[in-house]
């Protein structure tokens, strides 16, 4: 069984909520189980000025998060469907002993280095059985860094090599043992650029993507055996625009490339999309066009430009209602494939 987990800042405050789908089929479209987190109702008091990453671990889906305004560092949690199973990352506990997140733990570095902190928020990516995050440094330093982390969440934290600098922080997968990151530049560099490794201390930078540029952050997904890449047009382009790795069997060398970009029709956003698997289907979601807090959704077969089935809203309204789906985003949601 496959479910897609979604997680995104609110429209009109800095909680976190989240909701994953249910009863899924290509020809009915999508329901939604949901739930809320947030310290204005009390249930666990988790916030964000940015967008969560997600990524699934073993049996567990991991969440981490900047903190809310001016506070830079960044915070994890874990999703438990069944607390009497062991979970990857035993640092993060069970509070209550019940199905759902635990308790929130702020990243600390090794040994006596201080936690990392971020401006933006971080990313996530499967590495050898656990997690590895990359994220922006915090206030206007535009070096990029990362970490692999242990059931503890305290390991090797590093920066990347010189050349590797972005406004945002970037997106990252594994595709097959070979890591692959996408980033835009820093400044009024809009364009993407991407770097390949198969050791997270050795990376190497492939340049900008041909045609590809955003004002915003990337996401990246592996669907039948292809890596696509999804992003958002430069300033005030609102499109939504594909690629893909043409020729992904030449991976990790630098003769690999990517297809020249395509927009997926009748979509907009002013911050970017995000992609995801969901029962033999690409799933993207993103938040709507400038003065448009919805978010929406849609689904395709191929990723091909049209392919994609009309897109779908969870609606637009004020998160006033715990139980209620009647809500949006400022930023946009991060979503992530949970395989049970």
């Amino acid at each position: 069984m496959q479910i897609a987990f979604m997680a995104f800042q609110g429209a009109e405050d800095d909680g976190i909520y989240y909701q994953h789908t249910q009863n899924y089929t290509p020809n009915n479209g999508y329901t939604y189980s949901e739930a809320f987190i947030s310290d204005r109702v009390g249930v666990i008091g988790f916030g964000t000025s940015t967008r969560p990453a997600l990524l699934q671990v073993g049996n567990t889906m991991l969440m981490t998060w900047k903190g809310v305004v001016n506070d830079g560092a960044i915070w994890m949690s874990k999703y438990i469907a069944n607390p009497s199973v062991a979970a990857p990352f035993s640092g993060l506990s069970v509070t209550p002993a019940e199905a759902g997140w635990t308790n929130n733990l702020a990243i600390v570095g090794p040994g006596n280095d201080p936690m990392p902190h971020t401006s933006f928020g971080p990313s996530l990516a499967n590495w050898n059985n656990t997690a590895l995050m990359v994220w922006h440094a915090a206030g206007n330093d535009n070096s990029i860094w990362y970490g692999i982390f242990d059931a503890n969440l305290s390991n090797q934290i590093a920066q990347f090599p010189t050349g590797i600098n972005s406004e945002f922080t970037p997106a990252i997968i594994n595709f097959a043992g070979t890591l692959i990151m996408v980033w835009r530049g820093e400044g009024s560099d809009d364009a993407l650029y991407w770097a390949t490794a198969q050791d997270p201390n050795v990376w190497h930078h492939h340049g900008a993507i041909p045609g590809a540029g955003s004002s915003f952050v990337p996401s990246l997904t592996v669907f039948n055996g292809q890596v696509f890449l999804a992003f958002k047009g430069v300033g005030s382009d609102t499109s939504v625009y594909m690629s893909q790795i043409a020729n992904v069997g030449l991976l990790p060398s630098n003769t690999a490339s990517w297809v020249y970009r395509w927009n997926v029709p009748g979509i907009g956003t002013s911050t970017g999309p995000s992609l995801c698997i969901l029962n033999s289907q690409l799933f993207m979601s993103w938040k709507g066009d400038p003065g448009d807090t919805a978010i929406w959704y849609s689904s395709s077969p191929s990723g091909a430009q049209n392919s994609w089935a009309p897109q779908q809203t969870l609606g637009n309204g004020p998160p006033s209602d715990p139980q209620s789906l009647n809500y949006g985003s400022s930023i946009g949601p991060a979503v992530a494939t949970f395989s049970a």
